[in-house]
């Protein structure tokens, strides 16, 4: 005969490993979902977040702004050496993400251009005439460059690159900061590696036009854009080396989009992302102002002369944006009084931005909790539901079978 109560003990027993496992499952499922939203807190796809990688993230954008105040005239070295470095990581990042595709765009490709213009320009002051640092060089009166291309043709090219980089700068690189909603995440290689390519550009701009002629040593400083400092181009010499630039890029580009982009990385089965899926083939329930205008691929119609109309649309805002770049050229205080305000109006976009994804994250991961709860409440009433039907049902049923015996 079992003892008294040993029924209830072994009652108590089960309910207490039932409720226990049922507990266990639920912070499971709540460590999964904790877990996910905080790898996009972090940011860091292939390259793990750890302490180094935000040390080196704050410790960049603290440098960027104390050059930029203390030593403008030289933020045009820091540029060409953080290209230098970043650049190399961001490609194979992007290369085992299957991201890679992104840097035939005309931001990235300029951006190598003027990276690794600045980088040769660097070495060539180092090798001939120190001075816009306020030293002295070394390495003989003319560089390699200078003796295999010439004095005179390489004096050419140095202002016609500098025009290219203020025009580009000034106008499509820097506007794509706020068209392009990017942001302050110091932290986060992509977010870092987007203002890279966009707003230090701006800078730079800035830097060589307005203030290269402050610099110690101010007329070797100068030589290096050769005249661009002057300002007496008008609208045709100034914008045509960025122009020819786009052209070369723009006719490449389109070949490259109609030839493979459509049919290889429009789709959303494709592996790979792209600029021309994420514009014109969105995840379903998402639209741009390109799908507004012109639809989805895939939705009807000719999809080649569907992307053809994109591309002349990207040509309008270019050429919209490199003549506002010549207004500050042109018009713009000794000082570049105005371009400082818009750079500046920029630098706040790109803060708030940042601002916004910090608040957007962390607020996520109580989301998250409060989202389960809800679907878990929401699920208990459906079961109480179902439960009352049942018991509906039944009574029903019962009273037919007492109508049918009577």
């Amino acid at each position: 005969m079992a003892p008294k109560g040993s029924g209830s003990n072994e009652s108590k027993g089960i309910t207490s490993e039932t409720a226990h496992s049922v507990r266990m499952e639920t912070l499971q499922e709540v460590l999964v979902a904790v877990s996910k939203q905080e790898r996009k807190f972090k940011a860091s796809r292939v390259l793990k977040f750890n302490k180094y990688k935000y040390f080196f993230g704050i410790a960049k954008s603290y440098l960027m702004v104390f050059l930029f105040a203390a030593y403008p005239h030289l933020y045009w070295c820091f540029h060409a050496i953080g290209m230098c470095i970043m650049i190399p990581i961001q490609v194979w990042r992007w290369t085992r993400t299957k991201d890679i595709f992104y840097m035939v765009e005309f931001c990235w490709i300029t951006s190598f251009l003027i990276g690794s213009y600045l980088t040769l320009l660097l070495s060539h002051s180092i090798l001939t005439d120190f001075n816009f640092l306020g030293a002295t060089g070394f390495g003989g009166e003319h560089s390699l460059i200078e003796r295999m291309v010439g004095v005179h043709n390489f004096e050419i090219f140095r202002e016609k690159m500098g025009l290219l980089i203020f025009a580009c700068g000034a106008g499509p690189l820097g506007f794509a900061v706020v068209s392009l909603g990017n942001s302050l995440v110091p932290h986060s290689i992509d977010h870092s590696m987007s203002l890279m390519i966009h707003f230090h550009n701006l800078i730079t701009a800035y830097s060589i036009m307005f203030k290269l002629k402050d610099a110690p040593g101010a007329d070797s400083a100068t030589n290096l854009f050769g005249d661009l400092h002057h300002r007496d181009k008008n609208f045709v010499e100034y914008v045509t080396p960025a122009l020819v630039w786009y052209a070369a890029w723009w006719i490449i580009d389109t070949i490259f989009l109609q030839v493979y982009a459509i049919k290889h990385l429009g789709p959303l089965t494709s592996p790979y992302t792209s600029i021309l899926r994420d514009q014109l083939n969105p995840p379903p329930g998402r639209s741009t102002p390109f799908t507004k205008v012109l639809g989805r691929l895939g939705s009807g119609g000719s999809d080649r002369v569907r992307v053809f109309l994109y591309s002349l649309l990207y040509n309008i805002g270019m050429f919209i944006t490199f003549y506002l770049s010549y207004l500050f050229y042109k018009y713009d205080t000794q000082d570049g009084h105005y371009l400082l305000c818009y750079l500046l109006f920029v630098f706040f976009i790109a803060i708030k931005n940042g601002a916004q994804w910090y608040s957007r994250n962390m607020s996520r991961f109580s989301k998250l909790v409060e989202d389960m709860i809800k679907a878990e409440e929401q699920a208990t009433e459906k079961s109480n539901d179902d439960d009352d039907d049942d018991d509906d049902d039944e009574s029903i049923a019962t009273q037919v079978g007492i109508s049918v015996q009577y």
